[in-house]
């Protein structure tokens, strides 16, 4: 698969209001929930081709990245620093939203820490000059009350 370039719209475009697109963070006392939201001057399709390209995605997210697009598919990201997140794909509805579960493995060994689980979920919309990717990262219920 290709990598494909993805540009965002310059300060002050007429579609990429700068003053809403961005990161916010959401905290109700627990994991706090983050969301990062662009425009791209893509359609989905090409945007969703990027998703899924782990060197596109390494580049995306500044780590090395590896997801494979389907449910139950391996995700695994290792960032600069040693810290590496695992997990799996929850669900996959192309050229539309990905989500995963993943969490935080730190060190190996019995001096090994494994964080809390959190879900990932990128969502794009068609809107007028491209696409509005919107990123959600939210803490994930503990494996005994999401019943698995």
């Amino acid at each position: 698969m290709a990598t494909y370039w993805l540009p965002t719209l310059p300060d002050g475009a007429m579609f990429g209001n700068r003053t809403v697109a961005g990161t916010w963070t959401e905290n109700r006392g627990e994991m706090s929930t983050e969301v990062h939201e662009e425009i791209i001057e893509a359609p989905p399709e090409d945007v969703w081709g990027f998703m899924v390209d782990p060197a596109a995605l390494s580049a995306w997210f500044g780590a090395d990245a590896w997801l494979e697009p389907e449910p139950g598919g391996v995700v695994r990201f290792r960032f600069t620093g040693g810290v590496e997140r695992r997990g799996r794909v929850e669900h996959v509805a192309p050229f539309r939203t990905l989500t995963w579960r993943w969490r935080e493995h730190l060190g190996a060994g019995f001096g090994s820490r494994i964080g809390e689980p959190s879900f990932v979920t990128i969502d794009l919309r068609r809107v007028p000059g491209g696409t509005r990717v919107r990123i959600t990262e939210r803490a994930a219920p503990a494996l005994a009350e999401a019943g698995r």
